[in-house]
């Protein structure tokens, strides 16, 4: 149902508003919301808000968009930007609490933020919000393991007996469809083979307050899919018993073959009200809700299903990396707390490599005098999560020559001791050592100096080696492809003395820029054409900044993770060896604020993942231990091909990432599989992608060889998987799905 509320305020009380928030406003423009108005609760509200004059309630007539900002997300779904034209932009709200919900919204060009915060009224109705026991406390579970799905009652009103519970991926494909009970707080004993988190004391059965009561559901959940899904719940005065049950649950694998598919969908006979379908190529029952059944109440959320990261992420030649954690700064509990929970995330996210800063200035606090004790809590952090480290050292003290760049004979001796000192500690817990950071640019103190930069490298270089063989030598971290400082840089045989040149492409720089605008592709082919006429073409390359911000004049979530996957997927067809994202989590809280690299994490401050979280997971997933094939066009089509290394955990064959170049632009394209395979497509967040000609490829032959498969191919990135012989029916082992392998690292 929805309810429209037509939002506006009137300029003085707009006003009075703003200054008791303390905004300042530009005197231009702000948004605003009527004094009273109120949403309902767990039920869609359509907003309109108004752009006003704060000084003479005038309405402006501004386009263009808004930015928006909650600090609970989990309780309020809200779109993160609204576009407004002629002073009016319109959302829809849905409101998960009974608490008051508060938004902030950005307007970038008078850099006006309007404070809005907007009560939530049941209506007489009992709150009933539906959550999996999840990842850190969020809407995330890891894909393929059993889920406890649990609701929260609040408020007043009917006790539900059942729940339907309904999981879709962001096609709106069903991937999931249960009929749940749900405790019915009788007495200290269980009903209905419902556990009670705790035994609660019987209270009135019908109409009662309930006071934040904690029920956990039957049977055991198992989602199929990685990816960005909404999870949709109906609670109903009937009990599970009363809704229609399917015959079990059991994992049944049948393949992704369409000619396999529907047959075998349609032997498994079912109670009315049940329906199979195939999701990822297992046999799924799907639970119906009658339109008898009595409703109670609704709820609606998100949810990020990320797949379990295989062991062959730990290998050296494995490309995905992040700029993580920044444990280094962490000075006081908290923020040391806060970096441990985000490599527990990075862990989680898969990409086990991960770069970490350590400031020369604050390892060494005056000559010789060196704070191991922060090194080696950054170091055994990182080793508890099984993450390889590289670490960046950069950043000259002040008692070094006024903090310029070490330079001076005095200067590069005191630099070495501590390079020496590092690696003679640490050994191969950590696994690089990357030289300065954009040498090429005022990082470089006073100017930048390549003659210089080549005397620090060949410094750096000679203690590491003069320890260990093990450490790779990295340098270059220039700003950009600057070809030119490169060339000089690898020139008199330098190049023979390190492991590694690399490359930053931070978002400062990269703004809104496509990678094929960036000519990525281009310039990572100039640049291994330099190392070839070095004599040292068998050195490797190294993205080690890679990203792009989701603030005002940066891209938006989706967007990134597009460009995400886009930007990895150049990066491998062109041989780079390691890509690292920049960064793992946002540093600011509000998207407005702070520099470009601030808002370019998978996870926001609040560490809710992104889209472009969902996307580096899976990416991670599906294009470790692969070899760039070609890459060819279909039309306006770009078909990267990848083929499947014999070591890897996934069956052999190939898997290409298509997409087309523009926004708006689609493309018909015909795959054949390997015989006797089939393919099976999902786009960038998970989403399952079907055939065009799935009812043609339906009623052919298992296996034949002589199939072409089509599929619709628009801006938005697709993984098609060329699955080979993996279509004979078996028994999967525990766990198995789509998106795991046999070695997985808990």
């Amino acid at each position: 149902m929805r309810l429209a509320l037509r939002v506006r305020m009137m300029a003085a009380a707009a006003v009075m508003l703003l200054a008791a928030q303390g905004v300042a406003s530009s005197g231009e423009a702000v948004v605003v919301v009527k004094g009273d108005a109120w949403l309902p609760l767990q039920r869609d509200a359509e907003v309109t808000f108004q752009a006003v004059d704060p000084a003479t309630s005038v309405p402006v007539a501004l386009t263009g968009e808004l930015w928006v900002y909650t600090p609970d997300s989990d309780s309020l779904e809200v779109p993160r930007q609204l576009q407004m034209r002629d002073g009016r932009a319109t959302a829809t709200l849905f409101a998960r609490t009974m608490n008051e919900v508060e938004l902030q919204i950005f307007e970038p060009q008078w850099r006006t933020v309007s404070p809005i915060r907007l009560p939530v009224k049941s209506e007489g109705r009992l709150g009933t919000t539906f959550f999996f026991d999840g990842f850190d406390g969020q809407l995330v579970v890891m894909n393929g393991f059993p889920l406890t799905g649990n609701v929260r009652f609040f408020g007043e009103g009917t006790m539900p007996r059942g729940a339907h519970v309904e999981v879709r991926d962001r096609r709106g494909s069903l991937v999931l469809a249960r009929n749940l009970s749900v405790a019915e707080l009788a007495s200290n004993a269980v009903d209905y083979s419902v556990r009670a988190i705790k035994p609660i004391a019987r209270p009135t059965p019908t109409t009662q307050d309930v006071k934040d009561f904690v029920s956990e559901f039957d049977r055991t959940i198992r989602l199929h899919t990685p990816g960005q899904l909404s999870v949709e719940v109906t609670f109903t005065a009937q009990s599970a018993p009363e809704l229609p049950q399917a015959t079990g649950h059991r994992q049944e694998y049948i393949g992704n073959d369409p000619a396999a598919q529907l047959p075998e969908a349609a032997t498994q006979p079912q109670p009315d009200g049940v329906t199979t379908t195939s999701v990822m190529g297992y046999l799924v029952r799907l639970e119906g809700l009658p339109t008898t059944a009595t409703v109670v109440s609704h709820d609606r959320s998100s949810l990020s299903s990320f797949s379990i990261t295989p062991r062959e992420a730990l290998n050296y030649n494995a490309p995905f990396g992040v700029k993580s954690a920044d444990m280094a700064s962490a000075t006081d509990e908290a923020a040391i707390a806060d970096a441990t929970r985000m490599l527990r995330w990075h862990r989680r996210l898969g990409g086990f490599w991960a770069i970490e800063t350590f400031h020369w200035d604050r390892m060494e606090t005056a000559p010789l005098i060196f704070d191991w004790d922060r090194m080696d809590r950054v170091v055994n952090a990182y080793r508890a999560e099984h993450l390889r480290l590289i670490t960046t050292i950069t950043h000259p003290p002040a008692w070094s020559k006024q903090g310029e760049a070490p330079t001076t004979p005095g200067d590069l001796l005191l630099w070495r001791g501590w390079v020496r000192g590092m690696v003679e500690r640490y050994a191969m817990k950590i696994l690089g050592y990357e030289i300065w950071v954009n040498p090429n640019t005022t990082r470089w103190s006073p100017k930048p100096d390549v003659k210089a930069y080549r005397e620090l490298v060949k410094s750096t270089a000679a203690e590491v080696r003069g320890v260990s063989a093990g450490p790779r030598v990295v340098a270059g971290s220039t700003e950009g492809f600057d070809l030119k400082f490169m060339e000089a840089l690898l020139a008199d045989g330098l190049a023979q003395l390190i492991d590694v040149v690399s490359v930053r492409l931070d978002p400062q720089t990269s703004g809104r820029l496509l990678p094929s605008q960036m000519k990525l592709a281009e310039q990572t082919a100039a640049l291994q054409d330099i190392l070839l006429r070095s004599g040292t073409k068998d050195k490797e390359v190294w993205l080690t900044g890679l990203g792009w911000s989701t603030m005002p004049g940066g891209v938006n979530e989706t967007e990134q993770a597009n460009w995400l996957v886009r930007g990895y997927t150049t990066a491998l067809m062109g041989g780079v060896n390691k890509t690292f994202w920049s960064e793992l989590r946002d540093s600011e809280r509000l998207p407005w604020e702070g520099e470009a690299s601030a808002h370019s994490g998978l996870l926001d401050s609040a560490f809710r993942p992104k889209p472009a979280a969902v996307a580096f997971n899976l990416l991670q997933f599906l294009l470790l231990q692969l070899a760039p094939d070609q890459t060819t066009t279909q039309g306006r089509a770009t078909v990267n091909t990848f083929q499947i290394l014999p070591q890897s955990s996934k069956v052999p064959g190939k898997i290409h990432v298509v997409w087309t170049s523009q926004p708006g632009e689609e493309e018909l394209i015909s795959l054949r599989p390997s015989p006797p395979g089939a393919l099976a497509a999902i786009d960038m967040l998970g989403a399952e992608v079907a055939p065009e000609n799935a009812r043609a490829l339906s009623t052919s032959a298992v296996g034949d060889q002589n199939r072409d498969f089509q599929y619709r191919i628009g801006f938005s990135p697709v993984f098609i998987w060329d699955v080979g012989n993996y279509q004979a029916k078996r028994e999967p082992a525990p766990n198995d799905s789509f998106s795991t392998a046999p070695e997985e690292i808990q």
